[in-house]
């Protein structure tokens, strides 16, 4: 088996979160590099898999020693980095949302029609978590009756809607992405 080199845009919680868990459990993957718009944090998270730090999440797709990519960075970059990766060929997950409007995602969507390869897979790891399945059929009937894109998250146990919602990170919008 060949190992598949992973690029990790962000290293606030869910990008720290995605290098450990490549790092440790995933057979044939190897973290190489993590980009992080906080050098200090992008240096943390990739020394301690012996990955390369960056600061530029662009540059890191189109690293050649770059095969595949994770895009856990601020919610405003994923549309910009998933277009890029798309262009470079290469495949990659994307933390949810897929962007923050509705004619961005449909911008990547064309996008990734028009390479006729699907190389996108968005994150959305709770609908298996047991908590969020315990009370399916209950989450179920509620959300049957809201319709729309509500931006509805499921908090862990004990904790408010509201906690974590900053905690992983600055939101950063000093220098945001553009890989246009």
């Amino acid at each position: 088996m060949s190992t598949v080199r992973i690029g990790v845009v962000g290293a606030g919680n869910m990008g720290a979160h995605h290098v450990g868990t490549l790092h440790r459990s995933v057979s044939g993957a190897q973290v190489v590099s993590v980009a992080d718009v906080d050098e200090e944090r992008a240096t943390a998270v990739a020394e301690a898999v012996g990955a390369r730090p960056a600061d530029d999440g662009c540059a890191l797709i189109a690293d050649p020693d770059v095969d595949a990519g994770v895009i856990a960075s601020h919610d405003t970059t994923h549309a910009d980095l998933a277009v890029a990766a798309v262009r470079a060929g290469k495949p990659v997950m994307c933390e949810k949302p897929l962007a923050p409007t509705a004619q961005e995602c449909r911008r990547v969507v064309r996008e990734e029609r028009r390479t006729g390869s699907a190389l996108i897979s968005l994150g959305f790891m709770r609908r298996f978590d047991p908590r969020t399945l315990d009370s399916s059929i209950t989450t179920l009937q509620a959300m049957d009756s809201i319709r729309g894109s509500c931006g509805i998250t499921f908090p862990a146990p004990g904790r408010s809607p509201r906690q974590g919602v900053a905690t992983g990170g600055r939101r950063s919008t000093e220098r945001l992405v553009s890989c246009r």
